[in-house]
């Protein structure tokens, strides 16, 4: 266990005693459960039972069970926006994380409270470590989400045809979907 956290202890400033483990460990049940991939929005100041630079602001974390951190690209790579399908073929306005090899739903940060030119922070949770990485929200990528929303939502209802080509993308994805959120912070 005391190499698991040992990158996002000296990311935060503390030790592996300070993490809120019941708390990791519903996310990881939770997420176990629920059979698909789910980011979760956790308060800071719950993450850990000592102040860290982070406990002011809420936190995504990406249950990534499963798979080793090097499975996929740098956590701390720049995002950028994209449009990918859900399973059922419905198009989801996505951030691309990992060097594009994670999609997760752009509501994330949202409901992070992420502000305007306001950065949002994600913890990773793989098999084999925790991690932490930061990701500011610019003007460039700002824009890029206003038009991936803008597209995802355009054209709805889609026809018979067009969900099934989307689900057929879906099917063949080569990244990690992750388009439903659940917010912890006010349980």
């Amino acid at each position: 266990m005391e190499t698991y956290f040992d990158s996002l202890c000296e990311t935060l400033d503390c030790d592996e005693y300070a993490f809120n483990m019941p708390l990791l460990e519903r996310i990881r049940i939770m997420s176990l459960e629920r059979g698909t991939p789910a980011s979760y929005i956790v308060s800071g100041s719950d993450l850990t039972n000592v102040h860290t630079e982070f406990s002011d602001c809420n936190i995504i974390v990406l249950p990534m069970f499963g798979i080793n951190a090097d499975a996929i690209g740098a956590v701390d790579s720049e995002c950028n926006a994209d449009i990918k399908p859900r399973p059922d073929g419905a198009r989801v306005s996505c951030l691309m994380l990992a060097d594009d090899t994670v999609a997760l739903t752009s509501i994330a940060p949202h409901w992070a409270d992420t502000g305007y030119d306001d950065e949002f922070h994600i913890l990773w949770l793989f098999d084999d470590e925790a991690l932490l990485s930061s990701h500011h929200v610019n003007d460039d990528l700002r824009d890029e989400l206003h038009v991936a929303s803008a597209i995802a939502e355009d054209h709805n209802p889609l026809t018979q045809e067009e969900v099934h080509a989307w689900q057929n993308v879906a099917a063949q994805a080569e990244y990690v979907g992750i388009f439903d959120c659940i917010n912890l912070c006010e349980s």
